[in-house]
């Protein structure tokens, strides 16, 4: 297949160079295809020039093509025989019409689907010759052969043919032929994403103990924060320079993130995460939100294995190297991070790379990392095969508080120009303060519009100073209650804190309200005992757990 393939490359890639508007004949219904008579081909009226070329360079050119149909259809057993077929038809079709460029276009047209359908079939390690669906195109290029046969002979009664008659059947032809290839495309493609989906659904996946909860689009449920994306028009040259680095190959390999807390990094994150997922030159392939509210989503043992079953949905070869490894170690899930990162990502890995070329670049996201119990003993064999290159053509997105073990590991202090990190690195909560403040205004503006005036909004933007988070518990305080009284209440109160103790006094606030308000003197004391049990433990509880 590879060999048919660079055939293709070099003998094809002149004939489409020159003309670029060249484009697929569109489906239509499928109908019995008619043929024309041989003989008849000096009756075609000559007034229709386009539909009549017959200058030698043309009719050379359509011969080249059909050569090179005949021989990428090679790859596929099945079909090369039923090609011939295909063929024969197009050459009469070409004798007795002189409609040799519309001809040309329908060769050039089934010449990409079949490399199409070949290099998916080649990326996918599946063999074509044992494929229902190539066995069903080439039955039915073989029924359109014989229904061209069989009008050719009825037709021999019919001495003169209207060119308009020609172009019908000639239409008819082209549009049986494009849905039959249309159709084995759409079967092959839907064979492919069932023979993934019956690895994932075996045991060895499903063992893996991955977190679903972890990727970033996943609901957790109400009782958990939930990741925002960015307001539309905020952080527009942050995204800007993510979305440049993730479709750009010459790029780091890593993109660090960082940034005290409140800065805004899990909401650039989850905007990241759409970018990516939505642009041409990259993919989302996998994704791992960290949460110290949720346990499993805060245990470093889980991150290799979830990025691994992502990628595994995503690539097929993959999944087939990773079922091989759970069978030969179904207790891989368990082993110390360093193993996991070498049998559940770089080995899988090798089985893709060789055919990642010239395909969207793959993205991995991180967010949070600091919310991770001891995060490093993940993070630290991770980087180091990004740093040794053995994540090649993949690309991961980290983001996480400035703490000492992840700066370390991210090599933020030990590399030289002489030997750059693969990890580049963003302070988050450098940014340019009217940058970040303008984001602010346009993010309080659009939360509370109708409830706060023009000078509220400025004054409530200068207290935020660059905390999103700040503006964020504002938005969410005032506009937790539907009593738009209450709300002026909560706003004045959120606006009348010191500017330097702002998160400190607004928390505090939200505390008064939720300790004081409407509760006895032993219920109040039992609220703050257990919020002291949580500030000291770090960590959420369960009730039966503060028990």
């Amino acid at each position: 297949m590879r060999k048919a393939a660079k055939n293709f490359k070099n003998n094809a890639k002149k004939i489409f160079n020159k003309d670029g508007s060249r484009s697929a004949t569109p489906t239509g219904s499928r109908s019995s295809t008619p043929a024309p008579e041989p003989e008849n081909a000096q009756q075609v009226s000559s007034t229709n020039q386009p539909l009549a070329v017959t200058s030698k360079t043309v009719v050379n050119t359509l011969d080249t093509t059909l050569g090179i149909l005949k021989e990428v259809s090679a790859a596929f057993p099945p079909l090369q025989a039923a090609v011939g077929g295909v063929i024969e038809c197009i050459r009469v079709y070409k004798k007795v019409s002189g409609n040799t460029e519309a001809l040309q276009v329908l060769v050039e047209d089934l010449i990409k689907k079949t490399n199409y359908l070949q290099m998916r079939l080649e990326r996918d390690d599946m063999d074509p010759s044992g494929m229902q669906s190539i066995k069903d195109l080439a039955g039915e290029l073989n029924r359109i052969h014989e229904d061209v046969k069989k009008q050719k002979n009825i037709g021999k009664s019919n001495k003169i043919l209207h060119q308009t008659e020609i172009g019908s059947k000639i239409q008819s032809f082209k549009e049986r032929i494009t849905q039959a290839y249309e159709e084995c495309k759409e079967k092959v493609l839907f064979a492919i994403s069932q023979n993934i989906g019956e690895l994932l659904k075996k045991q060895v996946l499903s063992k893996l103990g991955y977190s679903a909860k972890a990727f970033y689009d996943t609901d957790r449920g109400s009782q958990y924060t939930r990741h925002q994306h960015c307001l539309e028009g905020t952080r527009k040259r942050i995204l800007e320079n993510l979305k440049h680095w993730a479709e750009t190959p010459g790029e780091s390999t890593g993109y660090w993130i960082w940034g005290m807390a409140g800065t805004g990094k899990s909401t650039i994150a989850m905007s990241a995460c759409k970018i990516f997922k939505e642009s041409e030159e990259c993919a989302l392939v996998a994704s791992f939100f960290c949460s110290r509210q949720i346990e499993e989503c805060r245990d470093y043992q889980r991150i290799i294995p979830t990025l691994s079953y992502q990628l595994a949905r995503t690539f097929r070869r993959f999944a087939v190297a990773l079922k091989d490894i759970y069978d030969a170690d179904s207790d891989i899930a368990s082993k110390e991070p360093e193993q996991q990162v070498q049998k559940l990502l770089v080995e899988p890995w090798k089985a893709v790379l060789g055919f990642q070329k010239e395909k969207k670049l793959p993205v991995i996201v991180l967010d949070a990392l600091d919310e991770c119990t001891e995060v490093q003993r993940a993070l630290e064999p991770l980087i180091a095969v990004i740093e040794e290159g053995k994540l090649a053509q993949m690309k991961f997105l980290f983001t996480s508080r400035p703490e000492q073990p992840i700066r370390v590991l991210m090599h933020s202090e030990g590399y030289t120009v002489d030997i750059p990190s693969k990890v580049k690195m963003f302070e988050l909560h450098s940014v340019d303060k009217v940058e970040v403040q303008n984001d602010i205004n346009v993010y309080v503006t659009t939360g509370l519009r109708g409830i706060a005036t023009r000078e509220q909004l400025q004054a409530l933007t200068e207290l935020a100073g660059n905390l999103f988070i700040f503006a964020a518990t504002v938005v969410k305080f005032v506009m937790g209650i539907t009593d738009i009284d209450l709300q002026l209440l909560r706003l004045e109160k959120s606006l009348k804190e010191n500017k330097h103790q702002e998160l400190d006094r607004l928390y505090a606030g939200v505390l008064h309200d939720v300790m004081q308000v409407g509760f006895e003197k032993d219920e109040i004391e039992k609220r703050w005992n257990i919020l002291h049990t949580l500030v000291t433990l770090f960590q959420p509880m369960t009730c039966k757990g503060l028990l």
